[in-house]
């Protein structure tokens, strides 16, 4: 190994947050160092950084000053590169605070290396300020990772140049067999003026030149395929709209028979954002060709969203039909029954997911909903304590809970409860709800306009609120803002089709002296 690289020091940065498609870093790393110990450079610093983190990033580049530095883990193409945040989810950096971070380190670093899907942009930008950079131009999987990386520091170990190290690596994918090799790209750090001396001129030129020759040629357009597979990666990192886009271009390009595959990934995407009937589509065209049990499941929970309760019942019987494992279809099954009032059936269906997965605590909470209903309130009691048991941060199971404890006549235990599942969701607009009720029975009014006033906020349309906090006006001698209030929940009833309280509540606006009886017990009746 010749002298110039042994001053050399290596920091290996990795990163894998939950959620996103698990990568082989460890097994990068390893052959990495085991490369460099071969040829001589275990004397060298080699120091790495796992589950990196943004705020690690500058530590690191302060700490182990070096000169070679390795960043392996996911891209998002335009969007950034994926590090951790505070608890392990993707925090995205992008081009420009990369660039500006090597910017501050370029009198040291002589080479950076971005072995992450879609990394070109960054590499590109990152050459601005460093005199060797690599970036990916598309995916690039687990195994040619790994080829390249062997490739390139078996190469820089042995004290052959940057650019010979990076075609090696390019050569060690070819040599595996894998066709990627052809996605690494190497940029050489932009020339920031020209020199009008004519020797540095020719000099310029001539690199320049070596430069565009060491580069592989032009990528091709991606295939139906790699524009799936960069769906997926988009997908994992929660960017469902670029997914959506990817998927659809596959669905464009594909002559081989994939569209159903891509047509029900696409559906996931479109589920995600909230755009149910998009998502039927495409489960629906995956059906078609390959009726499966998840897809029908798939189908039915977006059915569900759209309150099409019976044709979700129907696909969730067809999914638990092809497999009668499905807990989540019996789930989802539970849930429509309860919609439909069907009390009695919708606990059974709860029984069988809860059999299936005992450590089902959205099943827990709805058997609890329909044993409520159903009158079994002890019972309905026990499941949503057996739901907050297997999920303490579940605020929907603490709601529940809250509710048949007030039903019982435990409002301090009520009112404990709903203040819980509003500290674990702050915008539980029904939790504000409940709870001025109970801080209304308990003699706080101030407290229960208060609550009142947050749901209103979080939920403009809420007529129940409205008609609530206009009756505690009323009784608190502010006719003028009880009168408005009282008039909004009579627009938004009508609106809402609910003829039994938009009548109610039109008799209270003809005659506000007669607010003596307690309106909790009308809105509830």
């Amino acid at each position: 190994m010749n002298d110039s690289s042994t001053s050399k020091s290596i920091l290996l940065l990795a990163a894998n947050p939950k959620g996103t498609v698990s990568l082989r870093l460890q097994e990068e790393e390893r052959e990495i160092r085991e490369r460099l110990r071969l040829a001589g450079y275990g004397k060298i610093p080699i120091n790495s950084t796992g589950a990196t983190r943004t705020r690690d990033i500058q530590q690191a580049m302060l700490d182990f000053k070096p000169q070679i530095v390795h960043f392996t883990g996911h891209g998002a193409g335009k969007d950034g590169l994926a590090f951790e945040d505070g608890t392990g989810q993707p925090k995205l950096v992008d081009s420009d605070a990369l660039a500006n971070l090597f910017k501050l380190f370029s009198s040291r670093v002589e080479c950076v290396v971005l072995n992450a899907c879609y990394s070109q942009v960054q590499a590109e930008a990152i050459a601005q300020h460093i005199d060797y950079v690599v970036g990916m131009s598309q995916a690039i999987g687990d195994r040619a990772a790994i080829e390249f990386a062997v490739g390139f520091y078996t190469a820089l170990g042995v004290g052959e140049s940057i650019e010979f190290a990076y075609k090696l690596g390019c050569n060690a994918i070819q040599l595996a067999g894998i066709p990627e090799h052809l996605t690494p790209v190497l940029f050489l750090k932009k020339d920031e003026f020209i020199n009008t001396n004519s020797q540095n001129l020719v000099n310029n030129v001539s690199s320049i030149r070596q430069s565009v020759e060491s580069l592989p040629p032009a990528v091709e357009p991606l295939t139906a395929k790699e524009f799936y597979e960069r769906g997926e990666e988009k997908y994992d990192l929660g960017d469902y709209q670029g997914a959506i886009v990817d998927y659809s271009e596959a669905i464009r390009l594909d002559h081989l028979g994939f569209t159903y595959l891509y047509s029900y990934f696409r559906g996931l995407a479109k589920f995600a954002l909230g755009d149910y009937r998009g998502a039927i589509t495409d489960y629906s065209e995956f059906i078609h060709t390959l009726p499966q049990s998840y897809a029908y499941n798939n189908r039915g929970w977006a059915k569900y969203k759209l309150a099409d309760y019976r044709g979700a019942i129907a696909d969730f019987a067809e999914a638990i039909c092809l497999n009668q494992d499905s807990s989540d279809a019996y789930q989802g099954c539970g849930w429509a029954k309860y919609k439909l009032s069907d009390y009695q059936n919708s606990i059974t269906d709860f029984n069988k997911a809860i059999c299936l997965q005992p450590d089902n605590s959205s099943a827990y909470e709805g058997r609890g909903w329909a044993k409520f209903e159903f009158g079994d309130k002890q019972g309905a009691l026990s499941d949503f304590n057996e739901a907050t048991r297997l999920d303490s941060n579940y605020a929907r199971a603490y709601f529940g809970r809250g509710h048949v404890k007030f039903d019982l006549g435990d409002k301090s235990g009520a009112f404990v409860d709903f203040s819980e599942a509003i500290r674990l969701k702050s915008d539980y607009a029904d939790a504000y709800f409940i709870r001025s009720r109970i801080k209304w029975d308990l003699g706080d009014k101030s407290g229960a306009v208060a609550d009142l006033n947050e749901a209103i906020c979080l939920q403009p349309d809420y007529s129940h609120a409205y008609y609530g906090r206009g009756i505690i006006k009323s009784k608190l001698g502010d006719n003028q803002g009880a009168i408005a209030d009282l008039q909004e929940a009579v627009r938004l009833y009508q609106q809402q089709n609910d003829t039994e309280r938009y009548r109610d509540t039109l008799q209270q606006l003809e005659n506000l002296e007669k607010q003596n009886r307690g309106f909790w017990g009308r809105l509830f009746s």
